[in-house]
């Protein structure tokens, strides 16, 4: 029996004791302030009653909370006390710190002023003025607010912050910057789940966008990487070793920075991911590319993109003078630079090839368009299932300019096309299964351009521009769309199939 009781009362020691460890830095309600200090100087006839200031090391106590200071006016029958000067609060293992304050021993709250500080061994807040309760255990911040924990770091113009849980809850031109990774958010509200390594970012009020960024710092080796071509014996496998580092080293670096902003942003940085997904008229950048979805996940550890449409928005890809549209868009990079762009069912790309005829705009179309580049370059573009290609020819005039002329059109249908690229110039073009074709002479193309339009073409203008650090996710209008030599659809006409 003795034996019995005797487990009872340990089996109820270790349910009470982390209820009473977890109550220990708690404050019983109506607990008065007992005060201490150099000089007490006492006043009956005070307007608030009785009234005591105290000077000099002054040391307020309230059960477990301890407030010390220059100076104090303690109102006795409100349970206040007004604190000035080297302000220090501690509740067990948190600390707060302000250059003057009030303590309300009824509400057990404190309020700082002239620049506060809170830490509670897990979390560094910061802000101009704040509010710390005893009793909730919560902190309520204002004014240029700064909040450090273990991964990441937050700032706002007001933050609400949990001690039990660690949650945060910011409003007002909000930023978020992982320690641990280089991605940056920033919008108008955030929520922030400290356990579960989420967080979420809108547009509170409808002020602008949310944004996820980060700077990639890429450097182009070109194509002097294939300089060293002797591998015979170990002092030319040596040499070639020394001058690819030299080549690395001196190789220029560019500076990719991608945006993804929509209305709401939510974040999950797990040990085995880091994700982020943007909803609501989404916008993306990265250097040359530029996007619009009504929803993006961006995989930042698998560097990858999704762009997914709605009923009503098909997502779109600008790269360079080229339109890349599809039900679903997908942007693979490998080691921070582009390496794949895919549209997935209805696919669709046109390319503005001819800058001095901007209506002559190329086109290709298909159930899916796989783009594949190398070290910037574009290398290939497929169109898969039932494609069509439209562009539209150039030759070389016979003068001394030896500019390019317009020569005709010429139409495409096939299971697949394939162009092939060789340093950004179109190499070859491959049309696969039930092949059709037609060649439209110069003179009765420039006459119908507006009719050689596939299925599906549209042109659009409105080609995002963000940048990191922009709060409101202002657009401002894309500059003319140039040509490059890069684009999936240039062509020459030596090239042109004969028919």
């Amino acid at each position: 029996m003795l034996h019995r009781f005797l487990f009872f009362l340990l089996f109820l020691c270790l349910q009470v004791a982390p209820l009473l460890a977890q109550e220990a830095d708690d404050v019983q309600p109506n607990t008065p302030l007992f005060l201490q200090a150099e000089k007490l100087i006492g006043n009956v006839g005070a307007a608030g009653g009785f009234t005591r200031e105290l000077i000099g090391n002054v040391v307020l106590t309230q059960g477990p909370v301890r407030i010390t200071c220059n100076r104090a006016m303690h109102y006795v029958e409100q349970n206040r006390a007004d604190v000035f000067g080297n302000v220090v609060l501690t509740q067990g293992a948190t600390t707060m710190k302000a250059a003057e304050g009030t303590y309300d021993g009824a509400a057990r709250v404190i309020s700082g002023r002239g620049g506060v500080e809170l830490f509670d061994g897990k979390s560094n807040l910061k802000a101009r003025t704040g509010s710390y309760s005893t009793a909730v255990k919560q902190a309520r911040f204002f004014g240029k607010v700064r909040i450090e924990n273990d991964s990441l770091i937050i700032t706002a113009d007001s933050l609400e912050y949990h001690r039990a849980t660690q949650n945060s809850f910011a409003n007002g031109t909000v930023t978020a910057q992982g320690k641990f990774t280089s991605a940056y958010l920033q919008g108008d509200s955030l929520t922030n789940i400290h356990a579960d390594r989420y967080t979420r970012v809108s547009n509170y009020a409808g002020h602008g966008q949310a944004m996820v960024s980060q700077i990639d710092t890429v450097r182009d080796a070109g194509n002097s990487t294939d300089s060293s071509s002797n591998k015979e014996s170990s002092s030319a496998k040596s040499i070639e070793k020394k001058s690819e580092k030299i080549t690395k080293k001196n190789a220029p670096v560019r500076l990719d920075t991608l945006c993804i902003a929509g209305q709401v942003l939510e974040g999950f940085r797990k040990d085995s991911n880091e994700v982020y997904i943007a909803v609501g008229a989404v916008q993306m950048t990265r250097g040359r590319l530029a996007g619009r979805a009504e929803r993006a996940v961006y995989e930042k550890t698998f560097e990858r993109i999704r762009l997914y449409a709605t009923t009503t928005a098909t997502p779109i890809l600008w790269l360079d003078s080229t339109q890349l549209r599809g039900d679903s868009v997908f942007i693979q990079l490998r080691n921070k630079q582009l390496d794949r762009l895919t549209a997935f069912d209805n696919a669709f790309a046109a390319t503005k090839n001819d800058t001095a005829h901007q209506d002559r705009i190329d086109q290709l179309s298909g159930e899916n368009i796989i783009i594949n580049i190398q070290r910037d370059t574009m290398r290939s573009i497929s169109a898969e299932g039932k494609a069509f290609n439209v562009y539209f020819a150039q030759s070389e005039s016979e003068d001394s300019l030896r500019t390019k002329q317009p020569d005709g059109a010429v139409k495409n249908a096939a299971d697949t096309v394939r162009v092939l690229f060789e340093r950004g110039e179109l190499d070859n073009i491959l049309w696969r299964g039930k092949v059709e074709g037609e060649y439209i002479p110069e003179s009765i193309a420039r006459k119908q351009l507006q009719t050689l339009r596939l299925k599906g073409f549209e042109w659009l203008l409105n080609r995002p521009v963000l940048w990191r650090g922009m709060t409101q996710g202002v657009e401002r209008a894309s500059p003319p769309v140039q040509a490059s030599s890069a684009s999936p659809l240039v062509k020459k006409k030596e090239k042109l199939p004969k028919r």
